[in-house]
């Protein structure tokens, strides 16, 4: 007996160490796919720029992962839950890996980076300074006479092995979640279960943490360096009949298209209104927000295992939580500094601002200047404004100071302020936006790190409405298909339909060596506040109006079942008084009996 006991107690801790070291590695796992995840979205602004490609195609690239997960996901999960799980994680992981190593190849194989300047010709030379020229004897190279080998040259298709890597990098990552996070369920006991996916989802923001970093430090450097089962059918048609479960994903669905796009976008949106680089951008918000991220989903795993929360206190937190974000989510509308100075664009050549966002790049003071005005080679006036090309300016002649380059005799400064500037000069790059900004800037942070651990604590008690309104036999399935339709449904289309709603906020495009149309160079930046917050404000709005019908039914259940649970307590003391009557009456009768056999015998 003692023996029995002794095997059974060294197989539940060989059990347990097993479930431990499985988290360890699916712990490493989901942190190489954060950091992979993360790397890529921080990227966004350097894959526009070194591709010379539109925010929509941009966006088309950052969903091809979701496309490469949509295509496995439905059969991994399903069938997956049938073999195997760990190795079929390891399998995943060797194709991620794969992935991310065919997204690194355009470096390798396409020329160095050429940056776009104003380029003409003359009698006696070519130069790409592009100085105001009085005379006429300059001439641009027309579109027309644009050979087809520059077409063909510019015009490379390298994005498309970014796409096709981040494609095997969605295909490599599906197997991880759907069949990691069942398996620790369905091994793990009842009250640990939460716990454990909290640390899992806690040790998965450290991956998107280093992936910002290391996106932070590479924004810096300059672009070139050196059979099927029959029960699949009944079981999908179980889940759809699950009306938790079908609400849960209308919720994700919305939700998830408002993150993935607030996500993808936000480095763009912090260099638009705060006038950050890439590189500060993608390192403040991965500073300030994965930590507080981490920190949220520990807490709230925690608390889900200290106070054995049910699936209806669950549900309660994640919509209180929610809420509570949401609403905090509108101060960002008021954070606002002011807009950059731009001749032509934004203000007027005299410093007034436009009345209109119409091009109005001539000006008096550039009349005599043969500029063209479908470049984008920025000046800063000492006048604090600035020129989309130094011919724009009217800047005549330039001189070298060291390794810096200052434009003198610029005519379009003189309108400003004829006294101050009658000698004005202007510098290459774009005029810093006023100090306002880094203190709104500091407000937006703040902002984020309270909406992220506010919104994060709720994330582990919503996770787990999912997980327990699905039978023990349904989970993986359940999982699985939830991540395909939060890919299909948010994760594809949330990307594209941003980057185009962004498209149309643009003020400036930029054009390739040929004249074709490139990135945008120049945002409205209040056009840009307004829909991209406004957007993800009323995606999330209808989000609301599916979890007011979970609460609703997880409500009519908890009462059922707390009749139910009252009646059968009365039918087991009815039982109980009814075997106790029965007891009473055969010992009355036994009674009886005796008094009559005692009285007979006497």
């Amino acid at each position: 007996m003692k023996e029995t006991e002794t095997l059974q107690s060294a197989k539940k801790q060989c059990c347990i160490s097993k479930l431990k070291v499985f988290l360890l590695a699916l712990s490493f796992a989901y942190l190489a796919k954060g950091m992979a995840g993360s790397y890529s979205k921080s990227m966004i602004t350097q894959i526009e720029r070194r591709f010379n490609i539109p925010a929509s195609l941009v966006g088309v690239i950052d969903a091809s992962f979701e496309i490469g997960n949509l295509l496995v996901i439905a059969f991994v999960s399903y069938f997956g839950a049938k073999l195997h799980r760990p190795r079929i994680i390891t399998t995943g992981c060797c194709i991620m890996g794969l992935g991310c190593c065919i997204m690194g190849l355009p470096h390798f194989l396409m020329g160095r980076y050429q940056y776009e300047k104003a380029v003409y010709s003359s009698n006696s030379s070519s130069s790409s300074m592009s100085l105001c020229i009085a005379n006429q004897n300059q001439s641009f190279i027309p579109l027309e006479e644009i050979s087809p080998e520059c077409i063909k040259e510019t015009k490379s298709r390298m994005w498309l092995y970014v796409l096709l890597g981040n494609i095997l990098r969605g295909i490599g990552e599906t197997p991880i979640a759907p069949l990691g996070l069942s398996y620790v369920d369905d091994f793990a006991k009842t009250e640990n279960s939460p716990f454990y996916i909290g640390c899992v989802q806690t040790v998965a923001i450290i991956g998107p943490l280093f992936g910002s970093l290391l996106a932070a430090f590479c924004a810096k450097l300059h672009v070139d360096i050196g059979s099927i089962n029959l029960d699949f059918l009944p079981c999908l048609q179980r889940l759809s009949l699950n009306s938790v479960y079908v609400l849960f994903l209308c919720i994700t669905v919305l939700q998830f298209n408002a993150f993935v796009g607030l996500i993808t976008f936000m480095p763009k949106y912090i260099e638009t209104q705060y006038g950050k680089s890439a590189s500060e951008a993608i390192f403040l918000l991965g500073v300030y927000n994965l930590p507080v991220i981490c920190i949220g989903y520990f807490l709230g795993g925690l608390f889900m295992k200290r106070f054995k929360v049910t699936i209806l206190q669950a549900a309660y937190i994640g919509l209180c939580t929610s809420l509570i974000e949401y609403l905090i989510y509108f101060l960002a509308f008021a954070l606002v500094c002011k807009k950059s100075e731009v001749a032509g664009l934004t203000v007027s050549y005299t410093g007034h601002e436009q009345v209109s966002y119409l091009d109005a790049f001539k000006s008096d003071c550039n009349l005599n200047c043969t500029c063209p005005t479908n470049t984008w080679d920025p000046v800063c006036g000492d006048n604090g404004i600035t020129y989309i090309t130094a011919c724009l300016a009217g800047c005549e002649s330039s001189i070298k100071a060291g390794q810096n380059t200052v434009f003198k005799n610029c005519s379009c400064l003189l309108e400003t302020s004829a006294t101050l500037y009658r000698n004005a000069s202007a510098v290459p790059g774009q005029c810093q936006r006023e100090e306002n900004c880094d203190t709104m800037l500091h407000y937006h942070l703040i902002l984020s790190l309270l909406c992220c651990l506010i919104y994060s604590f709720g994330g582990i008690p919503g996770y787990m409405v999912l997980i327990r309104s699905l039978k023990p036999e349904e989970k993986s399935l359940g999982v699985g298909v939830h991540f395909l339709i939060a890919r299909a449904f948010a994760g594809i289309p949330s990307p594209i339909s941003y980057g185009a709603i962004i498209d149309t906020t643009c003020l400036k495009w930029g054009t390739t060596r040929c004249g074709t149309p490139g990135a945008c160079r120049m945002y409205d930046a209040d056009a840009y506040r307004l829909v991209f917050l406004g957007v993800t404000a009323a995606l999330r709005a209808m989000s609301y109006i599916p979890c007011a019908f979970i609460i609703i039914i997880l409500k009519r259940r908890h009462v059922q079942e707390k009749n139910k649970t009252s009646m059968n307590d009365g039918m087991e003391m009815q039982n109980e008084e009814q075997e106790n009557n029965s007891v009473d009456k055969d010992n009355v009768q036994q009674m009886d009996s005796l008094h009559m056999q005692s009285q007979s015998n006497l």
